[in-house]
């Protein structure tokens, strides 16, 4: 056994299966953190729920530092190390064990509040008397990695959240102009959607033949059985020369994706209170296309992120707001859809899509209050409460020579909408046999869940769909897809 900084202790023959000459580890502190044998093995961190597994062999030898701390105090990685990808069962023992090493290692290295002055970088011989090399270069870059770190943690397990919800990523399966719930067999739709989940999502999806776990192959979400559509509006940006361009979306904190939706199943904060699972053929829908004016339920809302990334409060509160910000935002747009929690435990849909489902009887201050309140009399079942949370990199959008002269906000939804009220999310139930009902009894947290398979994030990220409507969605456009229908 080997002692690390903050009374870390590894089992090394168990993290490194073969290996046993450890003795000349280095621990270099810097950018990457990383932990290297006298056989190049190395552990790196990354900001991800899902820690990929490299080739396990000497000289080549690559395991996330998650998993790499998953090794300590006796639970070993798996044996397959060969395997395409795993999440380590992170305990709150754990956790607090990993805390604790954090808030050591800042000490340690000196940490005075002000990482741009060097007077108050640590010197060489800062480093504990262990008998290891430390490199102390790149202090900021060392408390980024583990800060980071320390959030990934927080987050695949569900840590400082009020409740638990499970919470993971569904990177983007396809950007067209199809709605199955909508427009049923219409193509093109009038206008775009950016689509994620199942790849047999299609234009007309009948749910009486139209099984998706059965008709899908793949994925673009990290839970492997869960094949469910998720599909909202895009947004685009205009800029002074009249021209659009499509904007990017970015993974929000603590996931891995290529760009998508970060999706949220939320029970009822009452672990008595029983949680009935969508069935077969379920589909809702949450807001209006149509829609230019906001609406008394708060079931929509965007937010200006500050250039730190904060992403607290998934609630809708303040400083959310139903139209779109009128500023430019530092670290982009988030959008919040939140969906209803009570159902009439009949119609796994209606003509709207809209009416067999219901928001609670309550005064709903926020998006979340609808985990929280009582289901009427007429919608008696609760739900899981569905909520998507989008992230828009409008960063590189952020030139006043590309904003109207006026100063006016240039964002404008695929819908020909640059009030932001008629953001809207579609979705249809997926999830294989009973999986989503298990997650939900076992009142799982965030993306790791004993109760589901999961997948790596790059087995989800290859899971992409060829577009039906053929046309150009993402160049410098003289007009959005679909928009020249609506003049």
């Amino acid at each position: 056994m080997a002692d690390m900084p903050g009374d870390l202790v590894v089992d090394e023959e168990a993290a490194y299966p073969g290996i046993t000459d450890t003795d000349s580890i280095e621990v270099h502190i810097g950018n990457p953190a990383s932990i290297n044998t006298t056989y190049s093995e190395t552990a790196y961190a990354e900001s991800v729920s899902q820690y990929e597994v490299g080739d396990h062999t000497a000289g080549n030898n690559q395991i996330g530092v998650m998993e790499w701390l998953a090794t300590i105090n006796g639970a070993p990685i798996r044996d397959d190390m060969t395997a395409e990808g795993w999440s380590p069962d992170l305990t709150p023992e754990l956790l607090a064990e990993l805390d604790m090493i954090n808030r050591q290692l800042e000490n340690w290295a000196g940490h005075q509040g002000n990482t741009d002055d060097s007077s108050q970088l640590p010197e060489e011989s800062d480093a504990p008397n262990d008998g290891r090399t430390y490199d102390l270069g790149g202090y900021e870059s060392f408390t980024m990695q583990w800060k980071t770190l320390a959030l990934a943690l927080l987050v695949q397990r569900g840590f400082g959240q009020g409740m638990p919800m499970l919470r993971f990523q569904c990177s983007q399966l396809v950007v067209e102009r199809l709605d199955p719930l909508v427009n049923p067999g219409v193509v093109p739709s009038p206008h775009l959607h950016q689509i994620v989940g199942g790849n047999s999502f299609n234009a007309s999806m009948d749910p009486k033949t139209h099984d998706l776990p059965s008709a899908s192959t793949c994925t673009s979400c990290t839970f492997s059985e869960d094949f469910s559509n998720y599909w909202t509006a895009v947004l685009y940006f205009r800029a002074r020369n009249g021209t659009y361009r499509r904007v990017p979306q970015f993974v929000s904190e603590g996931l891995r994706a290529d760009g998508g939706i970060t999706v949220y199943y939320i029970p009822s904060p009452d672990e008595k209170e029983k949680v009935t699972a969508f069935k077969p053929g379920f589909r809702m829908l949450v807001g209006d296309a149509t829609a230019r004016a906001p609406s008394t339920v708060r079931k929509v809302c965007h937010r200006c992120m500050p250039a730190t990334g904060d992403n607290s409060n998934i609630n809708c509160g303040a400083p959310d707001s139903q139209f779109l910000p009128t500023e430019m935002c530092p670290g982009g747009i988030r959008s919040v859809i939140t969906f209803p929690t009570c159902w009439d435990g009949n119609n796994t849909d209606s003509i709207d899509h809209m009416s067999h489902v219901a928001y609670p009887n309550s005064t709903y201050s926020n998006g979340m209050a609808g985990a929280y309140g009582t289901c009427p009399g007429s919608h008696p079942v609760k739900i899981p409460q569905v909520m998507y949370e989008v992230m828009w990199d409008t960063q590189m959008f952020n030139d006043k020579e590309l904003w109207p002269e006026d100063g006016s906000q240039p964002f404008v939804w695929s819908t020909d909408d640059k009030s932001g009220y008629s953001q809207h999310g579609d979705y249809v139930f997926g999830w294989q046999d009973d999986s989503l009902q298990r997650a939900m009894d076992a009142r799982c947290n965030g993306a790791v869940c004993g109760q589901l398979e999961t997948q790596s994030s790059e087995s989800a990220m290859k899971c992409t769909k060829s577009r039906t409507v053929e046309e150009d969605v993402d160049g410098w456009l003289t007009d959005i897809p679909g928009m020249d229908m609506s003049k």
